[in-house]
Parts: C-alpha cells; structure tokens; sequence
C-alpha cells in the first residue's frame, strides 16, 4: 500500500500516484470474481438502477457485497456533487465545434499523447488489440465519449454514468490480469495507476481544447471552465483521485498538473510509434470516407497537425513523417475557420443552430454504432 501523500508535498504525491490503481474499482473486480458468474446481475442493478435498489433484493440475505457497495456508494456521491445544473446541462461548450475537429483532435491530439507514454503504450500493444483493429478501439473511443458527453448522460444509471463506470471496471480488469502476469508486470509503477489514469484524462481535456484551439476552434474562459467542472465530475467516475483534480479549474492549473504527470513519465518507446502509426492510418481512412478527402490528403494532414500540436521534437520520437506542404496549407484553413467561428460568436442564432446540428450528429453516431464494445461485455 502506497504511503498517503500529503498536502502540498509534490514529490509524495507523484511517488503515491505511481504506486497505486483504483482502489474501489480493484476491489470490485476481486470481489465479482470471488463471487462468480451470478455476481454481474448485481453489478448491472447497481448501475442502472443505484446502490439502494440492491438493499431490497440483496445478492446475499441482509447485505450488499462490500466492495460493489462502496464502488457504487462513490459514483452516485460524485455526480450528486457535481449538481443538477452541471449534469443536465453537460459539457455544452463542446458542442459548438463539428464533429470532424473532435475526430481529429482526439485522435492527432489525445490518442497520440496518450500512446506517447511507454508504460500506456505497453499495455495497450500487449493485448494485441489495438494494433490488429485500430479503427474499431477509435470508434468505442469515440463511442464512449459521445455517450458521456450528452447533456444529462451522467445522471445516476443514465448511459454516459453506465458507461463510464464500465470503462473504469474494464481498466481494473486490465490492472488484474497485468499483476497476475509476471512477465508483463515487473517491479515498479503500478499498472494503469493515478498517473497515467491523470495523464489520459489530461489528454482528454487539456490537450483537445489545446489542439481544437490550434485548428481555429478557441474556447473562451468561461467556456473553458464549464468544461473543466464537468470533466472533473467524468474524471472521478473514471477513478482519478480527488487529490488529482481538485485544484484543476482552468488551462493553467492544468499545466500544472501536466508538469507533475511529466516528471513521471519516460520517453516515448517502440510501442508508441506503433500505436501512433495504426491510429493515424485508421482516422485518415475514416475522415476519407466520411469526407471524401483524397487519399493524398488525409495523412499528410493528420501528421501536420501531430507536429502542430505536439511539437516536432515528440512527433520525432514517435515517427510522424513531416508534412511541409500540408503544413503550409493548414495555416491559411486555420486562419479562415478562425474568422469564420468569430463571425459566429457574435450571432447568437447561429452559434446555438451550430450547436444543435453538432448534438444531433454526436446522437445520430451513437444511434448507428449497435456493436458491443470492450467495456460493455467484457470477456
């Protein structure tokens, strides 16, 4: 058990965060297995329908199992916190860029930065999975996204809520079969532990609006922090320690935390120039079928923007091939989508229809995605 940090001590923090998983959701896992096969029915209640619908027809006479009470108990306190305005109104700033800038920034942006970490990467390569089907682990990426980021989704036992929770339990799942395999977890960090699990959710926050920035799709502060708040709340379900997110409220305090997050965090590996690479040839092959892109055009873009995002010095590491023509065409976009958001700032009918059309495509996608995923049926 890692020592508690405490207050202010960076250095404990880090070395507390590199030591340790998800408690709650580890325990869960340990417990559904110890149970058996009927133990999943009680899991499913308690999502959907609370920990309180457990006490009136208990899995076991008088008692709900401990560790799926506590799970449980958690989640529902976390949104509760969060308030009704919050989860009914959702993380609405995000709405008002299209959905092809959000493919593009998590993928060139998020994705890419998550892989970049050697210890992530790793994991992921390990399974097999991601290499082999990379558009399919983007998709559920994706999937998983659109359903937590509907107004209202995180409401107790709505989609986003399920979904989420499922997500942090499929982690733990990954965390268990990792410490049960001597030749894949050696001494040292934990598997998944609060770093990376901080390192991900900065890349799905601090790094998307960054990169969504850069292609000419700014946030202004307001908008910034609503985003933030609600993040915070989708970033406990997903089991990032309070101690991690309390203080993050706007870029700069995000910055800060990144700092942490890289002080413990490698070079970029093998395995992440691999990710990197099956990524970005499934999105170009996507964002050409959904935009009729020629072939020319999807990859060389999509490493333009890696290297405008990311820098050339990580983008070097992770063997994205440079893109000087592309890159020369992107600043003139850029500057054009720029103007064009700023026209529509200032008319408030426009900027409300842009976010009505970008929600109905978020729910036209999940509506049309009717496979399964990793999360929702784990094996």
């Amino acid at each position: 058990m890692a020592e508690e940090p405490t207050a202010g001590d960076d250095g404990a923090l880090l070395a507390w965060a590199l030591a340790t998983g998800d408690p709650l959701a580890d325990d869960l896992v340990a417990e559904q297995a110890a149970l058996g096969p009927g133990a999943r029915r009680w899991l499913e209640q308690g999502l959907r329908a609370g920990v309180a619908s457990l006490s009136a027809d208990p899995p076991a006479p008088g008692s709900v199992p401990p560790a799926l009470g506590s799970f449980l108990a958690e989640a529902e306190a976390v949104v509760d916190a969060a308030g009704a305005r919050l989860l009914a109104e959702g993380p609405l700033p995000t709405f008002t860029t299209p959905t092809e800038v959000h493919v593009i920034s998590l993928s060139a942006g998020a994705l890419v930065r998550v892989y970049s970490s050697p210890s992530i990467a790793g994991v992921l390569v390990g399974t097999g999975d991601l290499v082999a089907d990379a558009h399919r682990r983007i998709v559920e990426t994706g999937r998983w996204l659109g359903t937590a980021t509907l107004p209202g989704s995180l409401r107790r036992g709505a989609p986003g809520y399920v979904a989420t929770l499922q997500v942090r339990l499929l982690h733990a799942r990954v965390r268990a079969s990792l410490r049960r395999d001597p030749l894949r977890h050696q001494d040292g960090p934990a598997p998944l532990n609060q770093l990376e699990l901080a390192r991900t959710w900065l890349d799905f926050t601090l790094t998307v609006m960054t990169a969504e920035a850069q292609l000419g799709f700014d946030l202004d502060p307001a908008e910034q922090a609503s985003l933030y708040r609600y993040w915070r709340c989708l970033g406990r379900l997903l089991g990032v320690d309070h101690r991690l997110l309390a203080d993050v409220t706007d870029h700069d305090s995000a910055r800060r935390l990144d700092a942490l997050v890289a002080r413990g965090t490698e070079a970029p590996a093998a395995a992440s120039a691999t990710l990197t690479a099956a990524s970005l040839t499934a999105v170009a092959a996507e964002l050409r079928r959904t935009t009729r892109l020629p072939r020319w055009v999807g990859s060389p873009v999509l490493a333009a923007v890696v290297r405008r995002v990311h820098g050339h010095r990580l983008a070097d590491g992770l063997g994205v091939p440079r893109a000087p023509l592309a890159a020369a065409l992107l600043t003139p976009v850029v500057t054009v989508l720029r103007r064009h958001r700023r026209w529509r700032r200032r008319r408030p009918g426009s900027w409300a229809a842009a976010v009505r059309a970008n929600l109905a495509r978020t729910r036209s996608f999940l509506d049309a995605e009717t496979s399964t995923t990793a999360y929702q049926h784990p094996r």
